[in-house]
């Protein structure tokens, strides 16, 4: 891999054929686990041995083949990868209907164009967000360690293809192929036993006893059993707050600046998602301090959160000006401000939106996120954690990079090159307009 220009488009064969094992890997993963759930029972979706799921690791490795132009529009990629996508399932249908004489269920066109919308926009984001970092860390991976891995793992593919296929065409009967079996009886696969962590992680998360009877995880049995999804001030509903507020908050800053400076801005925290990280914490913090006080006087709950929202406000400029020597707000032209960093202003539009938050909108939020399904509002949390994570560490390495390349320091490893290629100071300047050097 050439280390001075770092991106996908410079990998080797055996660097390209890991990236697309590890999609198929990921793409099983996921496909496992939707089967499993809709299912309640353990579905074969991928080869005979292995636990990959070749058609859509084929469609994410060609999309991001294709999505390597970081200056090429959103757009554009999107109608690329719808393409891409329909191609392939339509090659799919073809090569099955042709090899082992099963006919595929078509579905309407109209269907097939929403379907391939939704997985594409799927595939893009984990693309932007998430590659990056897998980039990064394949650079630490010695050559000669991509090479034999690589090598054994084709070596594996090529016989678990030949097998499959031969499945495929000479059982006559094919339900055999897909044979559902009670989880529980299948521990010795890796495929399965994947899925079974997952069940075993579930139940631990929810202090479900361990029993052999999957139906412990049907949503109507949990119900009845009392367990309920977010329940009280706990992680997953402090989770949601965080997500909700967050988005709501960049919308609310954008709509803010629009009116007041006539200027459409981006108001995101970070380098993909819309979030406005200081809302979502703020909302958090002000759950927590607050949640006691709810049925206290409003003047009480307003003065609080005009003085919580106030230090926040304050320690958020100053920790983003001591970790990346940027500000990403400046209030100095404004009346009564403290250093530029909050105002008087602000502070009682803290304590007013604390005022409404404790008192009216929480409930509301909370009722609805104690609504979600227990077991599908667990995997979507946990893509969610994986997703943010992701996007938080790269705009932690995008911003420190920015504040090297300021303070002229000199950086030659493959995260410093790969961020100086892919988030110059222009990219960065129309991502966050606001950021203003110290």
């Amino acid at each position: 891999m050439n280390g001075i220009e770092y991106s996908i488009m410079n990998f080797e064969r055996n660097e390209l054929f890991l990236l697309f094992y590890m999609y198929a890997f990921i793409s099983w993963c996921l496909e496992s686990l939707y089967c499993y759930l809709k299912e309640k029972k353990f579905v074969n979706v991928g080869l005979l041995f292995e636990p990959l799921s070749i058609k859509y690791g084929f469609i994410i490795f060609i999309i991001a083949i294709n999505s390597f132009n970081q200056n090429e529009l959103l757009i554009y990629k999107i109608v690329k990868s719808i393409v891409i996508i329909l191609i392939v399932f339509s090659l799919q249908d073809f090569f099955v209907e042709k090899i082992t004489g099963i006919t595929p269920i078509y579905k309407s066109f109209k269907d097939k164009i929403l379907n391939s919308s939704i997985l594409s926009l799927v595939i893009i984001s984990f693309i932007e967000i998430i590659q990056p970092l897998i980039l990064i860390l394949f650079s630490f991976v010695p050559p000669i360690v991509i090479k034999w891995v690589s090598r054994l793992l084709i070596l594996i593919l090529i016989v678990d293809l030949v097998f499959t296929t031969i499945l495929f065409v000479f059982i006559k009967d094919r339900n055999l192929i897909y044979e559902e079996k009670h989880i529980y009886e299948l521990k010795g696969n890796l495929s399965q036993s994947i899925v079974l962590f997952f069940v075993k992680r579930l139940k631990k998360a929810y202090k479900i006893s361990d029993s052999n009877n999957l139906e412990i995880l049907d949503e109507k049995t949990l119900s009845e059993k009392g367990l309920i999804f977010g329940k009280d001030i706990s992680f997953y509903k402090l989770l949601w707050i965080f997500l909700v507020m967050s988005f709501i908050g960049d919308i609310i800053e954008t709509i803010y600046v629009l009116l007041v400076n006539h200027i459409l801005m981006r108001r995101s925290s970070l380098a993909h998602l819309p979030l406005s990280l200081v809302w979502g914490v703020g909302a958090v913090i002000f759950t927590i301090v607050l949640y006691k006080y709810r049925n206290s006087k409003n003047l009480l709950v307003f003065s609080m959160g005009a003085l919580i929202g106030g230090v926040y406000e304050y320690m958020c400029s100053v920790v983003t000006e001591i970790i990346f020597g940027v500000r990403f707000w400046d209030y100095s032209d404004m009346p009564f401000n403290i250093h530029g960093r909050t105002n008087l202003l602000f502070m009682i539009f803290w304590g007013a939106i604390s005022l409404i938050w404790i008192k009216y909108a929480y409930p509301k939020l909370s009722a609805i996120i104690e609504k979600f399904p227990l077991i599908i509002g667990y995997i979507i949390t946990s893509i969610l954690i994986i997703v943010v994570s992701a996007d938080i560490v790269l705009t932690i390495g995008i911003l420190g990079r920015y504040a090297e390349r300021r303070s002229n320091y000199e950086n030659n490893s493959y995260t410093a090159k790969y961020f100086d290629i892919n988030w110059p100071d222009e990219k960065i300047k129309n991502v966050w307009p606001n950021l203003d050097d110290i």
